[in-house]
């Protein structure tokens, strides 16, 4: 992966938009630059104006990147039998680079395909334990085959790689509450709102579950016990490196 692309692969978008645009300007068709662009236009919802980049990135050659991109802006229009098998390509030859594995789990994910998106996510789990994301995903994924016990622990490691995921909070919480946990909910909230008072989801969210009430099939206790108690010692770490500060 060239440095333009591991900026955003980081997170780092404003730079990597700094950094293409600037060399646009000295080299018009620079295909690292174009190929960044494309791709921080289509994540900002901007199909068009990415897919007009990424022709004039492929017009110096078809590579990995540009076949990625591409099935990424096949996605993005909801082409997904096409970005399956764009993603299933790039694979083939490299079958264990992450960002193609997340592209061809979520564009299953979106066909209803959540079986076939299981192992994929349970492989990114894996290579990359440390991101937070991916094991958001896979309690998702397991949410939909109805697997509650291993959601609950896959929502929980989320939060331990990633105290401040605010999705994790948000799914973990409604599925305690579903399943019955509704004390469990209310404190995993409480410590989210805790360690980002200023969260307005967070916030909505542990407002709305006070005034509600509920009761159905509860969730397995060995599960509760063993990913609760693991986040609850992270958040509680964290809140009290905050306070300590």
């Amino acid at each position: 992966m060239t440095p333009l692309l591991e900026l955003l692969q980081m997170g780092k978008v404003h730079e990597a938009r700094q950094q293409a645009s600037a060399r646009l300007l000295i080299q018009p068709n620079d295909p690292e630059a174009l190929l960044a662009l494309a791709r921080i236009a289509a994540a900002d919802a901007d199909v068009e104006g990415a897919d007009k980049l990424l022709q004039r990135a492929e017009a110096a050659g078809h590579t990995a990147e540009t076949r990625l991109t591409r099935a990424c802006l096949d996605a993005a229009r909801q082409d997904h039998s096409r970005a399956v098998e764009g993603f299933r390509k790039i694979l083939a030859e490299q079958p264990e680079r992450c960002d193609a594995l997340f592209g061809l789990a979520s564009a299953l994910a979106y066909q209803d395909q959540y079986s076939q998106a299981l192992p994929l996510l349970e492989k990114l789990t894996a290579l990359a334990p440390e991101e937070a994301r991916y094991h958001y995903h896979l309690g998702r994924n397991y949410l939909e085959l109805q697997r509650l016990e291993e959601a609950v622990d896959s929502l929980s490691r989320a939060l331990t790689e990633d105290p401040h995921h605010v999705d994790s909070y948000l799914i973990l919480s409604r599925t305690l509450h579903r399943a019955g946990q509704i004390q469990d909910a209310q404190e995993i909230l409480e410590m989210g709102v805790k360690l980002m008072p200023r969260q307005a989801h967070l916030s909505n969210e542990l407002s709305n579950l006070r005034l509600q009430r509920g009761d159905v099939t509860s969730l397995p206790h060995r599960s509760k016990a063993a990913g609760l108690a693991r986040v609850r010692s992270k958040l509680q770490a964290a809140l009290e490196l905050i306070n300590g500060s």
